[in-house]
């Protein structure tokens, strides 16, 4: 991933970590009991949809990314499915 400052890191971006929170478990606690799985590689390549923000909130969300990615960051949308871990590791 390129980053505005020269430090690599290995990215894993959008691995699920609980049960997307719609229909019935909307306005519930997370649900990671079973955990999420999937029986096929991962793209873990992008970012999945972020949680619904104020317009505030949102544009400090998309500069300290840009500051911290790049400055060609894109917000990746918004939805109710968002409970998703992005993992950064040092190299």
């Amino acid at each position: 991933i390129p980053l505005a400052r020269p430090q690599k890191v290995t990215v894993y971006l959008g691995i699920p970590y609980a049960q997307p929170p719609i229909g019935q478990l909307r306005f519930r606690p997370p649900v990671t009991d079973p955990p999420v799985s999937w029986d096929v590689t991962r793209n873990a390549t992008q970012f999945a949809p972020s949680c619904m923000q104020t317009p505030k909130l949102r544009k400090l969300h998309e500069k300290l990314f840009r500051q911290l990615l790049s400055p060609d960051f894109e917000e990746p949308g918004f939805s109710e499915d968002c409970l998703y871990l992005n993992i950064y590791v040092p190299d």
